[in-house]
């Protein structure tokens, strides 16, 4: 029965919650890239901050097994990969 409504989008039922944060952020992340005349700000993703988290989380701790529990990998080598997302960039969180 549903097979036979025309297909016009690619959702059913429309936009996702997930599909307005993206936007808004993007948005807000453009405003603010302008309002500093700071392009890089534009390279910022939802990706960046968990990585971020995974990386400031393994210096604290030095434990690779309790960073993979958290960002709930099955494989160790995606978790080496998102500590080291920040490998040579300074990176400044509370503490520091």
């Amino acid at each position: 029965m549903l097979n036979d409504l025309p297909h016009t989008r690619q959702r059913f039922f429309g936009p996702t919650l997930l599909d307005y944060v993206r936007r808004n952020f993007n948005a807000q992340k453009r405003k603010i890239a302008q309002k500093l005349e700071n392009p890089r700000l534009m390279e910022i993703h939802f990706h960046t901050f968990r990585n971020w988290k995974a990386t400031i989380e393994y210096r604290k701790t030095k434990d690779i097994l309790h960073v993979k529990q958290l960002l709930d990998h099955k494989i160790n080598n995606t978790t080496v990969h998102a500590t080291r997302s920040f490998r040579g960039r300074r990176i400044l969180h509370e503490g520091s």
